[in-house]
């Protein structure tokens, strides 16, 4: 099993003369296995009258963005993301982050 970080896989023929491939191939690859880490950067007050919610999201490395409002399921989302029409009472915006290797943050920000 190899370890997550850079890998290089080089390999050169040589033939039965003992005559060496001057240009051997070569493969570099990255094993990612750390989901990133999502962050809300912006959100509305704890308290207000609005009926409207923004909220801005990044993550810790380039990642998709999944969003879910008062724990309705996970959907695609892109920050900023942005609601209207919310009814009086509390709600809860989490939003969780896949990076380009697959790995998803498995704590998401709320």
């Amino acid at each position: 099993m190899l370890a997550a970080g850079s890998h290089t896989f080089d390999v050169r023929a040589i033939d039965q003369a003992g005559n060496t491939d001057a240009t051997p191939a070569s493969y570099s690859w990255t094993i990612d296995t750390t989901p990133p880490n999502t962050l809300i950067t912006a959100n509305p007050a704890t308290l207000t009258t609005s009926t409207g919610a923004s909220f801005s999201f990044t993550a810790t490395e380039t990642a998709t963005f999944q969003c879910q409002l008062d724990g309705g399921g996970y959907g695609a989302c892109t920050s900023p993301r942005n609601y209207t029409s919310l009814t009086d009472g509390s709600h809860t915006f989490d939003v969780r982050a896949t990076d380009t290797a697959g790995n998803l943050d498995s704590t998401p920000a709320s």
